[in-house]
């Protein structure tokens, strides 16, 4: 009995755990099936997650306490809880989402914290900022629910009534963070902000040697032309005059032109005027608000006056015309620093005349290029004539009517432009120079925005991008001159507009004419270095290296480019360049190339430095020295440029003739008589093709080829000469060859002559003699010679 009830329990327990295991072969089928292990699981998994919730919540709690009490919060704990709070739900929402239900509403619920608790986001400031709007959000609250309660019996679906209330967060979201931006930038309601006016960055443009930088030496009482090589301007150099001085020099047009000065002074730049420096100048006019155009009243316009005009027009920059060197005028009486209204006033009539019968000239010639100008004073419409102030150099004289007009064209006509722009950011670097105590230094022009010591920032570099962080902000003394060495001042902070000088590691391979971009995080960096890479492609075209070619070094890069201009349009190659003192590196690195090869094959005028305006260090001149490299050293461009091109003909005129032997010229020849028939044969010929000189081989135009010798000399009219052609007629020539060869035995009368040419002699011609050699010389060698003896 006993033992059939066990069976049967056993029975029911198989029957038991046969429906269980179908169930779960069923559930599985059905997706449905959990395992205890999962469930498990999902247990641990809620209760780490309502603790997680529980301490989250306290910290909430003791931040809202501070608030309350007034204290403070640091921004980066504020920004860590941020992102502890949301960065976790959302990464356990992702995990469990399939699992657990409650954690969607729980991401919500942060959601909804960011939203009502977004003060912690801000500063204590801010959060009262917004007081006021949260107070007038709660009245249109109250008017809602009061439209609510009117309108209770209308039927609204539960979706509705959910994205409402999303709408309504997300738009109160949107006001408080504009609300944050508002009072970031300062753009409180009912208190806007007054525009600061910066001081209009002025260029100065005009031909070489019509006084530019005279005139601006005479306005800071200083000589700066004096210290420039041949008193020829050869770097880009800006001058800041405070708006104390300028009004004070103001004041003397102010009966009859008025002006009101509300920047803060004038920024100048002075461009140079030579053909070479065409770079430095396009640099300048691209960056200035206005230009002064300064013209030579004794010359009119001349070749970089007109490049400067169409510069000026193509950038649609305004400009006032300076007519300088009034005071060369006949029986000029000079005033010093007078308004040169009243000086011309004053002149007797012979010099009225000889002003106004210069000024029609030149009133003509603009005309001619299409600008149409008039005296200042007399100008109806300022927006159709260009303005025309007679000025002097020397003298001063027009110096306060110039500043009048500039002032009054930037305040009057261009407001907009002269307002400070404390968002932006726009600095160009002028130049790049090496300075005793400093290192390399940048020189450049501040046009918007502010720069600060220890500000880091992003540059072009020969190389690529320069990454650096400033460790000097430098400026030149008011009224002093940016080029001019000597003391500066320091600053920790510069507004725009300011030329500046900046020290920083890493400068000395900065480019030139490229921007200057701030980097102070890691987003701003990120930008700056694609913005600089774009522009390193259009640089690398700008410089033309060769493998074979010359050294050049140059104190600044704005100098080596005018340099390299000058020897691109001179067909000179350049192998290797360089910026301030000259090493015994830089002479092996330009001259590699050329020192590889044998000295009898070596092209001496490529064996050679040029530099400009720096120091060759002892070392690098005993280099040179011992390996025979050639190193010219000059402060103006244009005496460098005149040593080395007439080293350059002394070189090729010294391998011509040691090589001239091998170059024949091509020649044939008609025999009109014989004059001594034995060697040395003497006779008279006529050149009916190519050229007959000295030295030329020659032989009997048959197959039988025969070779008479070499030619020792030319005569005509009984007189020596170096060459004959056709044009010359008939001449006499000794021939210089072998005893066994008889006139009249072995060649007759009839007989033509030709010169012998081999390959070498033609490569030799080509290489030395291409200029020299006529085209239809050329296909006579191509089309009768080379056939001739068979060359390929």
């Amino acid at each position: 009995m006993r033992q059939l009830e066990i069976s049967k329990q056993e029975e029911e327990k198989k029957k038991k755990k046969d429906e269980k295991k179908r169930l779960k072969e069923q559930a599985k089928l059905e997706g449905t099936y959990v395992s205890k292990k999962k469930l498990k699981y999902a247990e641990q998994e809620r209760i780490r997650i309502e603790q997680f919730k529980k301490e989250q919540g306290i910290q909430i709690e003791k931040i809202k306490e501070q608030l309350k009490e007034g204290g403070d919060v640091k921004n980066t704990q504020k920004k860590k809880l941020q992102r502890d709070i949301f960065g976790n739900l959302i990464r356990e929402e992702d995990k469990n989402e399939n699992e657990n239900n409650n954690n969607i509403q729980n991401v919500k619920q942060i959601q909804e914290f960011e939203v009502d608790n977004w003060e912690m986001l801000v500063d204590d400031d801010m959060v009262k900022e917004l007081e006021n709007q949260n107070n007038q959000q709660n009245n249109d609250k109250e008017k809602q629910d009061e439209y609510e309660e009117n309108n209770k019996n209308v039927k609204i679906s539960k979706k509705e009534i959910e994205e409402a209330k999303q709408a309504e967060k997300k738009a109160k979201y949107a006001a408080q963070r504009e609300a944050i931006i508002n009072a970031q930038l300062g753009k409180k309601k009912g208190k806007e902000k007054v525009p600061i006016q910066r001081s209009p960055i002025v260029c100065i443009l005009g031909h070489v040697d019509t006084g530019k930088t005279t005139l601006l030496d005479k306005l800071r009482n200083t000589n700066v032309q004096a210290g420039e090589a041949g008193g020829i301007t050869q770097q880009i150099g800006a001058t800041f005059f405070p708006g104390e001085n300028v009004k004070r020099e103001c004041k003397k047009t102010e009966a009859f032109y008025p002006v009101e000065l509300k920047a803060p002074g004038l920024l100048v730049i002075d461009t140079p005027g030579h053909e070479s420096f065409s770079n430095l100048r396009n640099r300048g006019s691209s960056l200035c608000d206005f230009a002064i155009l300064v013209i030579d009243l004794m010359h009119g316009l001349e070749p970089q006056t007109i490049e400067s005009l169409n510069l000026l027009r193509m950038r649609k920059t305004p400009f006032v015309i300076a007519l300088n060197k009034i005071d060369r005028c006949y029986n000029w009486a000079k005033e010093e620093f007078e308004s040169s209204y009243v000086s011309l006033e004053n002149q007797p009539k012979e010099t009225k005349a000889d002003f106004q019968n210069r000024y029609q000239q030149i009133i003509t010639q603009l005309a001619e290029n299409s600008i149409n100008a008039m005296l200042y004073w007399e100008n109806p419409d300022p927006k159709t004539y260009f303005p025309i102030v007679p000025t002097s150099g020397v003298t001063g004289e027009g110096i306060p009517d110039l500043l009048s007009v500039i002032i009054k064209y930037t305040s009057q006509y261009m407001k907009s432009k002269m307002v400070v722009k404390e968002e932006e950011f726009n600095c160009t670097v002028m130049e790049v120079k090496k300075i005793d105590g400093l290192g390399y230094t940048i020189d450049a022009i501040l046009i918007d925005g502010t720069i600060r010591q220890d500000d880091k920032i992003v540059l072009l570099g020969f190389t690529g991008p320069i990454k650096t962080k400033i460790r000097a902000l430098l400026t030149p003394h008011p009224m002093k001159e940016m080029r001019v060495k000597g003391e500066y001042q320091h600053h920790e902070v510069i507004h725009a507009a300011m030329g500046i000088k900046i020290s920083a590691p890493d400068l000395e391979n900065a480019v030139a004419g490229s921007q200057l971009y701030l980097a102070n995080t890691h987003e701003d960096e990120e930008d700056a270095m694609d913005l600089v890479m774009n522009d390193l492609h259009q640089v690398k075209n700008k410089v033309k290296l060769s493998e074979q070619g010359v050294g050049v070094a140059a104190s600044t890069l704005g100098s080596l480019e005018a340099l390299l201009n000058f020897l691109d349009n001179s067909k000179i190659p350049v192998s290797y360049v360089s910026v301030g003192p000259v090493s015994k590196d830089d002479i092996m690195k330009a001259l590699k190339s050329v020192l590889a090869e044998e000295p009898a094959r070596r092209k001496k005028e490529y064996a050679c430095m040029l530099v400009f305006d720096v120091k060759v260090l002892p070392d690098a001149q005993k280099y040179a020295e011992d390996n025979g490299v050639k190193v010219f050293t000059a402060n103006i461009i244009y005496h460098l440029f005149d040593y080395y091109t007439k080293y350059q003909k002394e070189c090729i005129e010294e391998r011509k003739q040691e090589i001239g032997k091998l170059a024949v010229f091509p020649c044939q020849l008609k025999i009109v008589a014989f004059f001594n028939k034995q060697a040395p044969i003497i006779m008279g010929v006529d050149v009916e093709r190519g050229v007959l000189k000295p030295g030329t081989p020659i032989c009997v135009y048959d197959d039988k080829k025969l070779k008479l010798g070499t030619v020792e000399t030319i005569e005509s009219n009984k007189k020596t000469v170096k060459e004959a052609r056709k044009e010359t007629g008939s001449v006499a020539i000794r021939i210089k060859g072998p005893d066994n060869i008889m006139a009249g035995r072995h060649f007759e009368q009839k007989n033509e002559l030709v010169s012998i040419v081999t390959r070498d002699s033609i490569d030799a011609l080509k290489e030395h003699y291409r200029d020299d050699v006529s085209k239809d010389e050329w296909l006579f060698i191509k089309d009768k010679l080379k056939k001739f003896f068979g060359i390929l």
